[in-house]
């Protein structure tokens, strides 16, 4: 194990060299002679492993909480079993990584060794790299006077102090802070209110039914002709989904929610939906939470028979963060709607249409960054975060068409090529044909009524909105989110009334899943 002291100190890949030896290869045709092999510095290579020296190095199990090596001229590093989250086992090789250090003096390449360990950052697990300083920096080791006996006629080499974990610590106060408040003795500045959270009274009985029977007795036409015929606000409720994930990185289990789940039934009973699934929710219950995101949405349907659930398609992406095949994403809306899923909100995680603004929810134009992990408690779940539909949907002409605009009338067509939606429909084809809910999602950002915009007008988003009409996606169910990049857009914002429609509807499958063609079909006489 010991052949990267002699690979540094000879420019040598031994390795390699056995590879084209054993190949059939001579040691003449690859240049090693012993004329020309030299030697040139000196090197120590130190072996960290997760052995306890003061319990005479017997091995330390756990998890890896922080894995954290050094670097640097002179420094060669061979990793093992070493990473962050990684699970240290005593039935295996306890090395994490072997460090070599190189110098053109023996004294220099011992100081190099002792600086990489200095700052290589372990914890979770005990290690040798404490006793292996001490021992580099002993004065009988660097004159090289070290004997066989040279550890046992030096007991102090295993003294020597515990390792702090202060960056852990201070992450788990930071955390505790943000979520429950000034709880710890000694905290400083005025104590943080602690405001009790307002549960509703347990009902007995089964929730009132709502939109989800709907759905389930009549399909999504009869679905979307009962949201068109409501007359009042209907609301989607976010906090099962964008609530934990923007205030605690998506980290609520589920245990929480199915806690709270039967008085939100009755509660939210007249809901639009509860949107509770996501690319985040499903990539977090997986990774971090270590839950089953299938079984979660099964016990959440469980638990709300009667208000549909909602959740956001990255379109061809589906939750992930990459294209899948159409049949993989075909296939995961199938299973999600078997699992209890209604109302897909489906937009372009990639922007297909060219760099311009996000064709989805909340102007999104690249993957979020992954959220920190912090310590918190989880019996207190956020506040609910809203999200309103108007009452009076846009409409559209009976040839399918969206009205134009009186300001953009005469206004001439911008020279650019028409965005590409190909996303969306993948998406809005693969929820038709597992008979979900579409939401086909449209977001902006800026004033588009402002005549001196270049390529996004007001005529750019009609045309998006036009080419899902075009999809068999009905305008007339259209419900609105605009999206804004700072506090002066506002108002302006507001004001563009056309623009992000969220179509509500069922696609009805025209083609199969391998193929990109779409036919279009005759809607004469449709609603």
């Amino acid at each position: 194990v010991e052949h990267t002291v002699t690979e540094v100190i000879t420019g040598v890949d031994l390795v390699q060299s056995q590879i084209r030896v054993a190949a059939g290869q001579k040691l003449a045709e690859l240049g090693l002679t012993q004329g020309s092999i030299s030697k040139r510095g000196y090197a120590i290579q130190a072996r960290v492993t997760t052995e306890d020296p003061q319990q005479d190095f017997r091995p330390s199990t756990g998890k890896l909480m922080l894995w954290r090596p050094a670097e640097g001229f002179g420094i060669r590093l061979d990793g093992g079993n070493a990473y962050s989250g990684a699970t240290i086992s005593p039935h295996y090789d306890s090395m994490l990584m072997k460090v070599t250090a190189f110098s053109l003096s023996f004294k220099g390449a011992c100081d190099k060794l002792v600086r990489a360990l200095n700052e290589t950052r372990s914890r979770g697990v005990k290690t040798n790299m404490p006793f292996i300083t001490n021992v580099l920096r002993h004065p009988d080791f660097e004159s090289g006077m070290a004997t066989t006996s040279f550890i046992g006629d030096n007991p102090h080499l295993f003294h020597f102090s515990e390792q702090q974990n202060r960056g852990q610590k201070l992450l788990n106060y930071l955390g505790d802070l943000a979520v429950n408040g000034r709880t710890m003795q000694g905290a400083l500045g005025p104590p943080t209110p602690m405001i009790e959270p307002l549960l509703p009274e347990k009902r007995p009985g089964m929730p009132p039914k709502g939109l989800k029977q709907v759905l389930d007795q009549g399909g999504p036409e009869a679905f979307a002709k009962a949201v068109r015929a409501h007359r009042g606000l209907l609301v989607t409720d976010t906090t099962w989904r964008d609530a934990h994930q923007s205030l605690l990185a998506t980290r609520v289990r589920t245990k929480d929610i199915i806690a709270i789940a039967p008085e939100t039934a009755h509660v939210l009973a007249n809901a639009y939906s509860i949107e509770n699934w996501g690319g985040a929710t499903f990539d977090v219950c997986l990774r971090f939470l270590k839950e089953c995101p299938w079984e979660r949405l099964a016990m959440m349907r469980e638990a709300v028979p009667n208000v549909p659930f909602q959740m956001l398609l990255r379109g061809a992406n589906a939750v992930g963060y990459t294209n899948y095949p159409d049949n993989a994403v075909f296939k995961f809306c199938d299973v999600a709607v078997r699992n209890g899923m209604d109302v897909f909100r489906i937009f372009d995680s990639l922007n297909l249409g060219g760099g311009g603004p996000a064709l989805g929810a909340r102007g999104c134009t690249a993957r979020r960054r992954p959220h920190p992990s912090a310590t918190h408690r989880t019996a207190r779940l956020p506040r609910p975060r809203l999200r309103l539909l108007p009452r009076h949907p846009i409409t559209c002409a009976s040839a399918g068409r969206l009205p134009p605009h009186p300001a953009a009338a005469n206004a001439p067509s911008p020279p650019h090529s028409p965005p590409d939606v190909d996303n969306l429909k993948l998406g809005i084809d693969a929820v038709g044909a597992a008979g979900g809910v579409v939401e086909a999602a449209i977001s902006y950002t800026g004033d588009i009524s402002d005549p001196k915009r270049g390529k996004y007008t007001l005529d750019y988003y009609l045309d998006l909105a036009r080419q899902l009409v075009d999809h068999r996606v009905s305008a007339e169910t259209s419900r609105f989110h605009s999206c804004h990049s700072s506090r002066r857009n506002r108002g302006s914002v507001a004001r563009a009334c056309f623009a992000n429609a969220r179509a509500v509807c069922r696609r009805r499958p025209t083609r199969p899943m391998h193929s990109r063609g779409v036919r279009r079909a005759d809607r004469e006489g449709e609603p």
